[in-house]
């Protein structure tokens, strides 16, 4: 009579796996930078506008 071998002992251990890297950002990401650019070249074209139109002649 042979003794049971262990079920369990040709597992191998567990791993977790590799982070997340942080680049490239996810789409969305991209289109929140394209439009926070937009953004503020609108505003810097109307504060511009906006200044020529006040100023004293």
């Amino acid at each position: 009579m042979t003794p049971l071998a262990d079920p369990l002992a040709g597992l191998r251990d567990w791993h977790a796996p590799s982070p997340v890297g942080w680049w490239p950002p996810a789409p969305g990401w991209w289109l929140l930078a394209a439009l926070g650019l937009a953004l503020l070249g609108w505003g810097a074209w109307a504060w511009r506008r906006h200044r020529r139109r006040v100023a004293p002649r």
